[in-house]
């Protein structure tokens, strides 16, 4: 999510050669989740060295932004929804608003991400949130919560958040993404 830029001098040790174990020369969550799987025997090694990979799931999945939902403090949240969760181990996904509109104050993980790695930046005119784990669920659902403020107290709806990019287990799993 943009935490840490490699290489970085800072982190001499950390370089874009470890941390890419899937071998597609950049890392991305689904490394962190090979690793999970590596560190609890589910995979007997790391693509990058001939060993193993989780079986891929060959069905698409839609991930959209539900309804906003007001708070009393004149805040609102927009959910990342996914369709189904089964076979999905990580994601990326990045959202864009317009800045004289909205400004974003906070990233959640929900119930269905609660129990795996998540990490999440916020920028001026956009949010990066990641995720990865050892272990797939089932069912679909909200993905994680994104809190914005109004700009200017104006109460147009949504319009100008929109999903920028998804990518789900590296891109193993395809993306539809509805427009609203």
């Amino acid at each position: 999510v943009d935490i840490i830029k490699l290489p970085d001098s800072n982190w001499p040790v950390f370089s874009v050669e470890v941390a890419d174990v899937s071998g597609n020369g950049e890392i991305s969550a689904w490394d962190a989740s090979l690793v999970l799987q590596h560190v609890v025997d589910l995979i007997p090694g790391f693509p990058v060295e001939g060993g193993g990979s989780p079986k891929w799931v060959s069905s698409s999945r839609e991930v959209h932004l539900g309804s906003a939902e007001a708070l009393p403090d004149g805040s609102f949240e927009v959910p990342v929804c996914i369709d189904e969760m089964e076979g999905l181990l990580s994601g990326q996904i990045e959202l864009s608003f317009d800045r004289g509109l909205f400004r974003a104050i906070l990233v959640a993980q929900s119930d269905r991400t609660e129990e795996v790695l998540f990490a999440a930046k916020i920028f001026e005119d956009r949010v990066k949130f990641s995720f990865a784990g050892a272990e797939s669920r089932q069912g679909g659902g909200r993905i994680a919560t994104i809190r914005f403020e109004r700009i200017g107290g104006r109460s147009d709806g949504i319009a100008g958040i929109t999903l920028r990019s998804v990518q789900l287990n590296e891109g193993h799993i395809a993306v539809s993404l509805p427009s609203r």
